[in-house]
Formats: structure tokens, sequence, C-alpha cells
């Protein structure tokens, strides 16, 4: 199975749209579902040689993905929460920890 099609207009081979291809032709193109910020962390890598290290001192600010390297979205809101909604959170951290999981 090809990730590439014969197109008339451009008069030679081009990549499939990737929306119009199901998800098993995906995966036997290489492809697993992962989140978006692994994604973006994994091009940052790839485009640093690997180096964990590099992407944290990466310098290419007009990259589109640059304010995104460290695999969080610094676009969004900060939470705010309150002390109430602290402590709900801490006690399903801890039985999640303990194995209990609650609705």
């Amino acid at each position: 199975m090809s990730g590439l099609v014969f197109d008339d207009v451009a008069g030679g081979m081009v990549g499939k749209d990737p929306r119009e291809m199901d998800k098993s032709e995906l995966e036997t193109l290489g492809h697993e579902a992962l989140p978006l910020r692994s994604v973006i962390r994994a091009k940052c890598l790839d485009c640093c040689g690997g180096q964990q290290s590099e992407v944290r001192r990466c310098v290419s600010v007009k990259c589109a993905l640059w304010p995104y390297r460290m695999n969080s979205n610094p676009m969004r809101d900060k939470r705010e929460m309150s002390d109430e909604q602290r402590a709900v959170i801490t006690e399903r951290f801890a039985a999640a920890r303990a194995g209990k999981v609650q609705p």
C-alpha cells in the first residue's frame, strides 16, 4: 500500500490526502495514532537530531512549532483553581495511585 497517487494536474506522483485515508492505511504506512503534542515534540526532536537538550535550546523562534516544543501549549490560559477544586483533584490522584479510581 502506498501513500502516493498519480495527479494528472501535477503530472506526477503526489502524497495522498490523509483525511481521505482510513486508519488501517495509515498504520500500514507506519503511522500510529498519537496526541498532537507528541507529534509536535517528535518533529522537534527530529529537527534537533534526537537531542532533547537541543529542543530546549532551540532558537528557531519563527518556526510554527517553536512555542509548543516543550510538550505544552503556552497559548492556553492558565487554569485558576479554588482550594476546594485543588482538594478534589488531590483526592482523585491519591485514589488513582491506590488503584481505586473514582468516577
